[in-house]
């Protein structure tokens, strides 16, 4: 998921690791997600099951999360933060970049009259 239009649900693949690259079974797991240029927060820590365990699971960003921040931009980038424990002591933390689409800063085709 590099860019969503804005108002529209999208998911993303997460796949969970250790500090050796080797694939992990989170038993606990927390998303945020803020604006980039602002630093405002579009959505507060947030638990999610990480299970079943397998290779990735699929987050579901709302509609909601996927809102413009700043009406002047054409696009922003927002970012997710991931929090997962692991093991007994064990917890690790990765973060995704990715592009909000102002649909109201598309423009519409022009329609040519003779």
């Amino acid at each position: 998921m590099n860019q969503v239009n804005e108002g529209s649900t999208a998911n993303l693949a997460i796949s969970f690791y250790d500090e050796h690259k080797a694939a992990v079974a989170p038993t606990a797991a927390q998303y945020r997600i803020d604006d980039v240029a602002s630093g405002d927060e579009i959505t507060d820590w947030t638990d999610f099951d990480p299970s079943p365990s397998g290779a990735t699971y699929d987050l579901k960003i709302s509609a909601e999360e996927n809102a413009i921040v700043n009406s002047a931009l054409t696009v922003e980038q927002h970012r997710i933060t991931i929090q997962y424990d692991y093991g007994s002591t064990d917890q690790g933390t990765a973060q995704i970049f990715f592009f909000v689409k102002n649909l109201a800063m598309v423009p519409l085709p022009v329609e040519v009259t003779p």
